[in-house]
């Protein structure tokens, strides 16, 4: 089977309604892949004022983060 853009919709709207909920959001390495096509992956490093941002935006509990 070869993957097509429709299999990636998940990932993709959830990055749609982050970029229209939180523009000010720092930019951050984002992964989409056929390979895990419900997945979306957002990568912080060294940037410590980042992630808390993201965190906070995202309503991740300090306590939550190991």
């Amino acid at each position: 089977m070869n993957p097509t853009l429709a299999d990636l919709s998940v990932p993709l709207a959830a990055l749609r309604l982050l970029a229209a909920d939180h523009p000010a959001l720092p930019a951050v390495e984002v992964d989409v892949t056929p390979v895990f096509p419900r997945e979306l992956t957002l990568r912080i490093h060294d940037d410590f004022g980042a992630f808390e941002t993201w965190r906070t935006a995202l309503g991740i509990s300090p306590e939550a983060v190991t």
